[in-house]
């Protein structure tokens, strides 16, 4: 399926399904989906047992290379950062991914994309 042929929100939710399964298939527990917090919203959350690791999943789709490096805008940063705080209540270690998803549905993971 085309990413570009869809509707923003059909996609959205489209890439957060593909990022789903990807984590699904890495065998890392489900542990919620736009998960509102005090500071913001959290795409995807997935925990792995084996590491005591969160995974916290910032999923945007990208049609096009030209705007990959201001895909997330310095206040969702400052929002993703406040939310890693809220969830290290819970969780010794907190990771936060952001996941991006080409017109094609390939997976990129980038884990420094907050400085």
């Amino acid at each position: 399926m085309d990413l570009k042929s869809l509707s923003n929100s059909d996609r959205g939710l489209y890439c957060e399904f593909l990022v789903y399964k990807k984590f699904i298939n890495m065998k890392m527990k489900f542990m919620g989906h736009q998960l509102k917090t005090g500071f913001g919203e959290v795409d995807l959350l997935f925990f792995d047992p084996l590491q005591n690791l969160a995974t916290l999943i910032e999923v945007k789709s990208c049609t096009s290379d030209d705007f990959l490096v201001s895909r997330v805008s310095l206040r969702q940063k400052s929002k993703l950062k406040a939310c890693r705080l809220f969830f290290e209540r819970d969780f010794s270690e907190v990771q936060i991914l952001l996941a991006l998803v080409s017109h094609d549905a390939s997976i990129e993971l980038i884990e420094s994309f907050l400085s």
